[in-house]
């Protein structure tokens, strides 16, 4: 029985891991995009004023 509990565990802490890494993954993609954007517009005005 002891097995059988600990696989649920292992499964939803596993399942957990996954989505928290996707969660993270999204977040740090729309902090950098806009901060790339800015970096773009700031060396495209730079070169070309």
């Amino acid at each position: 029985m002891q097995v059988f509990e600990r696989r649920p565990s292992r499964s939803s802490a596993s399942d957990d891991a996954p989505f928290s890494a996707v969660i993270g993954a999204l977040v740090g993609i729309l902090i950098s995009v806009p901060l790339w954007a800015l970096i773009v517009l700031l060396i495209r005005r730079l070169l070309a004023p």
